[in-house]
């Protein structure tokens, strides 16, 4: 095989770059082999051109900061890193004296640093304590909803994909309808049971009202000891024409 190769011409092994490079290609002519040679150069000239431009932003970095240029170096070189921050020390120190706003800005970046590590933390922190918890809470959900590992696995795909969508701000209507109806769910329950209780309420003092209205629509009906219910008084008479009249007919009943 290497004979082989050996054999070949500076051509031929040219051809069996682009190729190898590109298989998907068929290379029926020597135009496409020109066109995707051309396109190769174009790429690496590209790369070389913001290789370029990054080293030059970089040496001017370096430059105007000798202690982190002493820094990187001081590393490279196989310095431990506690020794090659010396140098950035000794730097940041010669800058920083009596220069308040380096001062300053140099203290929030600090503490903006450490808030960040305390949050990481934190956040840290939280996941690991929730983990045996959201383990528990996932095996009683599929145990009540009768789920096996293969569908607890797809519905767990779903709520990822409705997490990365939240991440990624994909936000719909259909979204914000069911965040909405899940934050007032205990609300619209609340509401719910206390319109029961007041329709049940209203419901029995009806029933209550029409109870009354059939008992006083009843006639009057004497006792079983034969005693005679006086008839109402008259419409305009007073009360001795009543008490008159109830004595007369006492009297016509003896």
């Amino acid at each position: 095989m290497a004979d082989q190769e050996q054999q070949l011409t500076n051509r031929q092994k040219w051809e069996q770059g682009l190729r190898r490079k590109y298989p998907e290609q068929s290379f029926e002519n020597e135009d496409d082999l020109f066109a995707a040679s051309m396109n190769g150069y174009d790429q690496e000239h590209d790369t070389n051109k913001r290789f370029v431009a990054d080293n030059k932003k970089l040496y001017e970095i370096l430059n105007s900061n000798p202690g982190v240029s002493l820094f990187i170096s001081a590393l490279m070189g196989g310095e431990s890193p506690a020794r090659a921050f010396s140098y950035l020390q000794e730097q940041l120190d010669g800058l920083s004296d009596g220069d308040e706003a380096f001062n300053e800005e140099y203290l929030n970046a600090v503490n903006e640093y450490k808030k960040q590590r305390e949050s990481e933390a934190a956040h840290n922190e939280k996941v690991l304590a929730n983990k045996e918890s959201a383990a528990q809470s996932l095996k009683d959900f599929a145990a009540e909803k009768g789920m096996d590992e293969n569908q607890l696995a797809e519905f767990m795909s779903k709520v990822e994909e409705f997490l990365t969508g939240i991440a990624n701000l994909e936000i719909s209507h259909d979204f914000l309808d069911m965040i909405y109806n899940y934050i007032n769910r205990e609300s619209d329950l609340s509401t719910a049971k206390e319109i029961g209780r007041v329709q049940g309420r209203n419901e029995k003092i009806d029933a209550q009202k029409a109870k009354t209205r059939n008992t006083d629509s009843l006639p009057d009906l004497p006792s079983g000891s034969g005693t005679i219910v006086p008839e109402k008084e008259d419409e305009g008479g007073t009360f001795l024409d009543g008490a008159l009249k109830n004595y007369e007919r006492r009297h016509r009943n003896i």
